[in-house]
């Protein structure tokens, strides 16, 4: 073994006697002797928490804006589809590393980003 890695927080709380303490030094003196080194990464579960819930949170809320998107959105989209002959049917909205995003929508249903759109039609 060439070294071990222990992620996250080794000590996290009140112990109730130093017997886990003693313990893990007897083990870390163990590791010593036979020259494996230990590196700790503290703090890993919290960061994996945070992400985590971070990235189902942009997805419910991207998916609560797209099942309660906007009359105003709505009405807007049928406008574009009106203005572009039926090149679009709709416009819809989602987030993009958490910012809006505007985005039409072919009769394929394949979307177009604003930006991707030609000039008349952004016009």
């Amino acid at each position: 073994m060439a070294f071990v890695l222990l992620a996250g927080d080794l000590y996290d709380g009140d112990w109730k006697d130093y017997s886990t303490g003693i313990f893990l030094g007897k083990q870390m003196g163990r590791l010593a002797r036979h020259g494996i080194d230990v590196f700790i990464v503290p703090g890993v579960e919290h960061y994996l928490r945070l992400r985590t819930a971070a990235k189902i949170l942009e997805e419910k809320i991207e998916d609560y804006c797209r099942k309660n998107q906007v009359p105003v959105l709505a009405r807007a989209g049928q406008i574009f589809a009106g203005i572009t002959l039926g090149s679009f049917k709709n416009l819809r909205d989602e987030l993009n590393n958490g910012k809006p995003i505007l985005l039409g929508v072919r009769p394929d249903d394949k979307e177009v980003l604003a930006e991707e759109m030609s000039d008349g039609t952004r016009d």
